[in-house]
């Protein structure tokens, strides 16, 4: 193991790497894997799909038998940089009162505490086992997450997790889902100065556009029972997010693509909406062609669960937070994970320039960690 680095050091160990979806994991993924390795801490790297790309386990303390134990959670990708940046995005810069840097707050902030609490306990005192769980391609639809899940799995494992999304601190059960939708448009390319002789494949998205428009209205008008914990947008929101058709002005496109976004509630069905929208889309364009490009399922955790609960009163909560986004969590709860969010740092400056994690977010989000990593695998588990 190599000397370890106080949390500061780490963060900016972490946030120095350009862990962008599109780009390759594995430096970063060796550095924590080189970070954690030693004597009675197991390290699996687990399949992502991509040969760049790798998910990882780490665990210490005794096998969890029975599920025991709890789960710290993040995936370490972030998304591009951009411009608008009043400092370097991936050089840490100190602001006084608080770290700005791309994925300072999603979520590498969280990654840095919980790995110094990883590294930093004897494994021999604990009572149940801690794992730390890093998943890849989380901003793109987390998809790490799930080609983690997709096949069997007999691995004794943690079924309690902490998943450190920015949530200002405050603790999430629920969230919604996305489901990512593509509508193809065929068409016959010819030169447009003789039309006769092609078919444009984008002069019919034009009614499928209309038609999704009013789909979206009309679902913004529907109050599924669910809604009621997402008051901002208390429906299922239909985003049209990107077309992409055509190649000159003098050519009669053959090929019109549409990608749509939803944001589905928790309860709803994934396949159901899908069906509704394909009915719209197919009642304005017979001929159009409509698939799932990615889900990542809603999360709805149990107001009983044990991390919900001791989260809450740790930090003096009495009420349900729900947040719009989506998270590892959705696919992690189809294979029996109990997950809940709790993060510094604000998803509103998550994916903008100059995104930042304020300090006094990091200092308390420390002592919950210790706080909370105690209370279940060090001190026989949590109140029951």
């Amino acid at each position: 193991m190599s000397l370890v680095p106080d949390p500061v050091a780490l963060l900016d160990r972490l946030v120095a790497f350009e862990s962008v979806s599109h780009r390759s994991v594995l430096p970063i993924a060796d550095f924590v894997s080189d970070l954690c390795d030693a004597p009675k801490t197991r390290i699996e790297r687990l399949p992502a799909g991509d040969p760049e790309k790798v998910n990882l386990w780490l665990e210490k303390g005794p096998p969890a038998e029975d599920g025991s134990g709890l789960v710290l959670c993040g995936h370490l990708d972030v998304v591009p940089a951009g411009g608008g940046w009043t400092a370097p995005p991936f050089r840490l810069t100190d602001r006084g009162d608080r770290w700005l840097e791309r994925g300072t707050c999603d979520m590498k902030g969280f990654l840095a505490l919980a790995i110094h609490r990883f590294v930093t306990l004897d494994p021999d005192r604990l009572s149940a086992p801690l794992a730390l769980l890093l998943t890849c391609d989380e901003e793109v639809g987390s998809r790490g997450a799930q080609h983690l899940t997709a096949g069997p799995d007999e691995a004794p494992r943690p079924r309690t997790v902490w998943i450190g999304e920015p949530t200002d601190l405050r603790v999430v059960r629920l969230h919604k889902g996305h489901l990512r939708l593509r509508v193809l448009l065929e068409g016959e390319s010819g030169h447009s100065a003789y039309p006769d002789r092609g078919r444009s494949a984008i002069e019919p998205a034009g009614p499928v556009l209309v038609a999704l428009t009013q789909l979206r209205r009309d679902l913004a008008a529907e109050r599924p029972e669910d809604g009621r914990h997402f008051p901002e947008a208390p429906f299922t929101v239909l985003n049209i997010g990107r077309i992409e058709g055509g190649e000159a002005v003098n050519v009669v496109p053959d090929r019109c693509r549409i990608d749509l976004g939803l944001r589905l509630l928790p309860g709803t069905a994934a396949e159901e909406i899908a069906e509704r929208v394909a009915g719209t889309v197919h009642g304005a364009a017979p001929e159009a062609v409509v698939t799932i490009d990615n889900l990542s399922p809603p999360l709805s955790t149990p107001e009983t669960s044990a991390l919900h609960r001791v989260l809450c009163a740790e930090l003096g909560q009495r009420q349900t937070a729900a947040v719009s986004f989506s998270s590892d969590g959705g696919v992690l709860s189809t294979r029996g994970f109990e997950c809940v969010l709790c993060g510094p740092g604000s998803i509103e400056v998550a994916h903008r320039p100059d995104e930042f994690l304020p300090k006094a977010e990091s200092d308390r989000a420390a002592k919950l960690l210790a706080t909370v990593v105690r209370s279940f695998c060090q001190t026989g588990g949590p109140p029951s």
